[in-house]
């Protein structure tokens, strides 16, 4: 549908066709095909901006020449662009990078926008997603590369945007936080399965991913929330004022939750780490309440390793409540028949006694070609307490 919408736009627009050197007769139906080529398959809307993945697509040389095939068809093809291009029919007479999508400017990202505004609120934003940071703030690396507002509101500037879903309303600046779109479904799922009056933890909080849905849509009684990128804690405050939450009903640390001075009180905990929260375990331990409660543990695994690997998680969990490291598997040490103990400061002793069961498996989103997001949602509750199959994870 994205092709079509910017095929018709761009046929019937000739501001962009001239700001690439190309005649209003002649040569515009093979430019556009070109540029329909060059274009990503997907793109995501965040607030009032659409964001393209970046790459080599944005300056790499558009020509109507088809990009597979081999042999002298394509060679044929090759040279008919070529000497449709010396007569400046396709790209202008100037050095190959000017031919890029990039050299084309306003004006072909204006049409962009106009041909993906498919209702609502008006796009007035095209950026591009650069390349991730690897460190532990995540940088998304993302550019705005047109902006057709006229006076910005104040609090928008650059890339700030409002971005509503599933009746949440996000704040982020899209150049120094992530959006993660294909995570909709579980921040759809959380605001459910929470029962009005609980005390979630958020170990991996964000710019509330999470924490909001569990406050607006599951009517959690407080949230603690960590989080250790000053940007993402920023949209998270903004957040929280924009759907009304409360300051007793929040509360933000701004530090490594490796810290985080929440014990014993939660009745679930969020743990949104990929792709291993397992640094995390023994926080989330200390979180919950010695009655026991529920752990949502977020991890990346082979699709034919689901189950594995969540019983793997479910084994280390269990492993650190009992005071064990136990080979990371609850399994004695081959070599002196004991497991490994280890010792866990403020961890309540009544949890040494939890059984930890599998209450369910969510598979989120794929993360990359055959390997799973999912999400393990794990009970643990004393021998006395019933597991009570029917209660929501």
């Amino acid at each position: 549908r994205m092709q079509e919408e910017v095929r018709k736009v761009l046929l019937a627009d000739a501001r962009w066709r001239k700001s690439a050197g190309v005649p209003d007769r002649g040569g515009d139906r093979k430019l556009v095909e070109s540029v329909l080529r060059t274009l990503p398959k997907k793109w995501h809307r965040i607030g009032d901006a659409i964001l393209f993945a970046g790459g080599r697509w944005l300056t790499q040389p558009h020509s109507a020449s088809p990009r597979t095939g081999t042999g002298p068809s394509r060679q044929r093809a090759a040279a008919e662009a070529a000497a449709e291009a010396e007569d400046g029919k396709l790209v202008p007479s100037t050095p190959p990078d000017a031919s890029s999508l990039l050299s084309l400017g306003p004006p072909l990202w204006s049409a962009l926008r106009r041909a993906l505004h498919t209702g609502g609120s008006p796009v007035t934003r095209i950026a591009i997603q650069g390349r991730v940071s690897r460190g532990r703030m995540r940088v998304p690396g993302v550019v705005v590369v047109h902006d057709c507002r006229g006076s910005v509101p104040e609090g928008d500037e650059g890339g700030w945007v409002t971005h509503k879903e599933g009746g949440v309303v996000y704040r982020l600046d899209i150049t120094r936080s992530m959006f993660s779109a294909g995570n909709g479904s579980e921040k759809k799922r959380v605001g459910e399965i929470c029962n009005p009056g609980d005390v979630v933890v958020d170990l991996y909080a964000g710019i509330g991913y999470f924490t909001l849905p569990y406050l607006v849509r599951g009517r959690a009684s407080h949230v603690h929330a960590c989080e250790i990128n000053p940007a993402s804690i920023e949209a998270l405050n903004q957040a929280l004022a924009r759907n009304n939450i409360t300051k007793d009903r929040c509360t933000v640390y701004p530090f490594d939750n490796k810290d985080l001075p929440v014990y014993d009180v939660a009745d679930r905990v969020n743990l949104g780490l990929l792709p291993s929260a397992e640094k995390s375990y023994v926080v989330a331990i200390r979180a919950l309440k010695p009655q026991g409660g529920f752990l949502h543990v977020h991890g990346n695994c082979a699709e034919s390793d689901v189950d594995a690997y969540a019983e793997q998680v479910r084994r280390k969990i269990e492993g650190l409540a009992r005071g064990s490291a136990a080979n990371s598997s609850g399994e004695k040490d081959t070599k002196s028949g004991e497991t490994d103990a280890v010792d866990h400061p403020g961890l309540d002793p009544r949890k040494q006694r939890w059984i930890v069961k599998i209450r369910h498996i969510e598979k989120v989103k794929w993360y990359a070609p055959r390997i799973r997001h999912i999400v393990v949602d794990l009970e643990c509750r004393l021998p006395s307490t019933n597991h009570d199959q029917s209660s929501k994870p």
